[in-house]
């Protein structure tokens, strides 16, 4: 699978991790430090299985990989939502990007979906 086809995957999963916790813990986070003391806790977890013997704990390496995988994704939903529910208030006027790479991400990450 080439990268930019895992990426979409990622992606697809993320999103989809996000819409599953917004269902589980309806409204956005109260405030950043919500928003940061959820995203501390995946962080955690996923610091935990780093720190696993796979070897040890696990049956195999890709039942570990996919544990890894899935606290991963839920990091990475987690800084979206920090992200979104709490920095910008308007998008459109982010500064992080110069224009032409903001509409560059924004459309792959569009056709990813």
């Amino acid at each position: 699978m080439e990268y930019k086809d895992k990426l979409k995957t990622v992606t697809k999963a993320v999103l989809s991790e996000i819409n599953r916790a917004k269902l589980l813990h309806k409204g956005d986070f109260n405030n950043l430090h919500e928003a940061y003391a959820v995203l501390f806790e995946e962080v955690d977890e996923l610091w935990d299985l780093v720190k696993t013997n796979p070897l040890k704990h696990y049956s195999s390496m890709a039942a570990y990989k996919a544990d890894v995988q899935k606290e991963a994704i839920q990091v990475c939903a987690m800084a979206i939502r920090l992200i979104v529910e709490c920095t910008v208030a308007n998008f459109d006027d982010m500064e992080m990007f110069p224009n032409s790479v903001h509409s560059k991400i924004v459309s792959s990450f569009n056709k990813a979906l």
